[in-house]
């Protein structure tokens, strides 16, 4: 009988692991529970440590290095782009430090071996990102969300405009002040080869992004596989039973965002393909910055992952970090006589691995500069409490609990539910619905996205551990729940097709492939562009204060536009 088939008794699986790996950090902890019940049915679930890995894969740095230089390019570039040449040359010699030390400590992930059937799962996978990049509506190709008149807005202004962007506006200079370092990139190419170009490097930037995310994600739930992507393209909470419950079902071919079940509350996530659909510019870095979370193995990098992240997505970032430290307190270290340690031990391992170069000297340079720059942000909002008030306000946002997350982490808790980190997704996901800033509750839609990650990587984990996902209770519950979550894209669907099938009809009837990429693509109203201010509310979060510390002290002189944004090329 080969060794693979014998069980291990939970014991005897912890000594094996603390044998082959005394420092813990490979080991996956919500395994633990079902260790005594592997057997040869599941070889991937043994440790990557274990002499007994799976055959078909092998362990590299190259993903987890490659989204590390995705995350750090676009920081660079903000850097170059915006601080004074002294400042500059300290900043770039620090992150060039930081990012070495990264470089070189990166974590081995398992990845599949080379072979006919990798290159056809990733020529599948890789059509299906493409798919989902061209019907996103970046670049105008296809159906655009309403987010895209800001959207494309920034994305033109970073190219026509010198850097730091300011323009001129009956209420003074404004400096563009957001989340824009996702399109720096794309940006620079538009720069140099015109904005078609960068139109054309924006989707393939987008493009690797998501390719870089669905490749730690395969490594992470160790699949050679085409449906963790398929899952993760359909992830998202029931909006169509809350909207069934709440009597809100209304019109589906409604512009309105599906996400928002009643028009009386804030409480919303958004699912992932409406992210990328509309919030792409901090999605795609949130959810890269994630899954490089859950590769890490020990907290040499993590505060660094975080504060490089920060420049493309602050409010996600923030969420990363309290997973980040779920996650380090997750990983199992050995105690005295190789028992494994307990959480304050474990916590306080973290803390003092946690003080190391990269850490230091990205966190020492990246907080206090993009800090100072988002703090120059007009729109000041407050964080405030948003507590129910009535017996109908508590009943709608327990609906909102149950059916968005609630029957999910149910399911994976079997499994999971000892471990820190599904706490934690648990808690976070639970607490931001009750908290608000921004005009739309932008800290409780954009802070959970890294929770959303690890519930959906949990999902995977949950699935890919089911002999025969389709006969497990469990599994089958889980697959149910995921159709019944897929409301989100049956509604962009419906809204994508009538767009496109008028833009296709615009083509066929001889008004040419232009004319139907201008009714495809958002455009602000031309009183708007001339004039951001009029748009009351709304502006003051994508501009900030020229005068203010950053723009004073830190940041290049900003020239002003002498032309008005509306003379952009499109």
């Amino acid at each position: 009988m080969s060794h693979l088939s014998l069980p291990l008794s939970r014991e005897a699986a912890r000594r094996r692991r603390i044998r082959d790996d005394p420092t813990g950090y490979t080991a996956q902890p919500w395994l633990d529970r079902i260790w005594a019940n592997r057997d040869s049915s599941y070889p991937w679930l043994v440790t990557s440590a274990d002499p007994r890995a799976p055959g078909e894969g092998q362990r590299s740095r190259w993903p987890v290095r490659a989204a590390y230089a995705y995350l750090a390019l676009p920081a660079a570039l903000f850097l170059g782009g915006w601080l004074k040449w002294w400042w500059l040359v300290m900043a770039l010699l620090a992150l060039g430090v930081g990012f070495w030390r990264m470089w070189a400590q990166a974590p081995k992930l398992w990845v599949p071996s080379p072979g006919r059937r990798a290159a056809w799962v990733g020529a599948a996978v890789g059509a299906i990102l493409a798919a989902g990049v061209v019907f996103s509506g970046i670049g105008g190709i296809s159906y655009q969300h309403f987010d895209h008149n800001w959207r494309n807005a920034i994305f033109e202004m970073l190219v026509a405009e010198p850097w730091p962007v300011v323009i001129p506006s009956p209420a003074g200079e404004i400096a563009l002040t957001y989340y824009f370092a996702y399109w720096l990139p794309a940006a620079l190419v538009g720069k140099a080869f015109g904005m078609a170009w960068g139109w054309a490097a924006l989707l393939a930037w987008t493009w690797l992004g998501l390719a870089l995310f669905a490749c730690l994600a395969l490594c992470l739930v160790k699949r050679l596989a085409v449906w963790p992507v398929a899952v993760f393209a359909v992830f998202g909470g029931m909006d169509l039973v809350q909207k069934a419950i709440l009597g809100t079902l209304g019109d589906f071919t409604s512009e309105r965002s599906f996400e928002w079940v009643d028009s009386t509350s804030l409480y919303a996530y958004t699912a992932f393909g409406d992210q990328l659909g509309s919030v792409f510019n901090q999605a795609i870095p949130a959810w890269i910055l994630t899954a490089l979370i859950f590769a890490q193995r020990d907290s040499r990098s993590v505060v660094a992952l975080c504060a490089v992240a920060a420049i493309q997505c602050p409010l996600p970032a923030l969420g990363a970090a309290v997973i980040a430290l779920a996650w380090l307190i997750t990983l199992p270290r050995p105690g005295p006589q190789g028992a494994p340690a307990r959480a304050w031990a474990r916590l306080r391992a973290t803390a003092l691995e946690a003080l190391t170069p990269q850490n230091l000297i990205l966190a020492g340079l990246c907080l206090p500069v993009f800090g100072s720059f988002f703090a120059a942000n007009l729109n000041q909002a407050a964080l405030t409490a948003q507590i129910p008030q009535t017996w109908a306000d508590w009943a709608r946002l327990a609906v909102f609990w149950v059916f968005e997350f609630g029957l999910m982490f149910a399911l994976v808790g079997a499994r999971c539910r000892a471990t820190p980190v599904w706490w934690a997704a648990l808690a976070i996901m639970l607490v931001l619905p009750l908290m608000r800033f921004g005009l739309a509750n932008d800290l409780a839609m954009r802070a959970v996205i890294p929770a959303q990650v690890a519930l959906y990587l949990m999902v995977c984990w949950t699935l890919a551990a089911a002999k025969h996902p389709l006969r497990s209770l469990q599994a089958a519950a889980l697959v149910a729940v995921l159709a019944l979550g897929t409301g989100s894209v049956l509604h962009k669907a419906v809204l994508r097709g009538e767009a496109d099938l008028r833009a296709v009809k615009m083509v066929v009837d001889g008004q040419g492939w232009r004319a139907a990429r201008d009714s495809l693509t958002r455009r602000l109203p031309v009183s708007w562009r001339e004039d951001p201010t009029a748009q009351e509310g709304v502006w003051r979060q994508y501009f900030g204060d020229p005068d203010s510390f950053f723009y004073r002290t830190l940041s290049r002189a900003a020239k002003p536009s002498p032309s008005p944004p509306h003379q952009y090329p499109g």
